[in-house]
């Protein structure tokens, strides 16, 4: 998290801590968590291209966001750093949730390693 902190600093000359980092990262993975809930549930229809939920049928997201409140922001408008969080968390949700198959633990750790800057 220090290398981050230095790299943000000389990236574009502001200063931040290892706990702004830290609670960043824990409100992406967070949000991360409510889309991949969402998109399991299959009420609402998913766009990739637009990286956003939006309503598949005629009332439908209504009774989802009656049902869930909170999710309101994630329906019918694009999310910010969808493509950041997916590249982030993507690996994580695969070794947690498949944690005994080695085949998708090698692509997990092989894409992290691709990936890395």
């Amino acid at each position: 998290m220090k290398k981050v902190a230095a790299d943000v600093l000389a990236f574009i000359g502001v200063h931040v801590t290892t706990l702004q980092l830290y609670n960043h990262i824990r409100n992406w993975r967070t949000k991360w968590s409510v889309i991949m809930k969402m998109k399991s549930d299959r009420i609402l229809d998913w766009s990739e291209d637009g990286s956003c939920f939006y309503d598949g049928d005629e009332g439908t997201a209504d009774e989802y966001i009656q049902r869930y409140p909170k999710h309101h922001q994630y329906v019918g408008t694009p999310i910010t750093n969808y493509a950041q969080m997916k590249t982030i968390f993507t690996p994580w949700f695969v070794c947690k949730a498949q944690l005994f198959q080695p085949n998708l633990l090698v692509i997990a750790i092989d894409f992290i390693a691709d990936n890395e800057s």
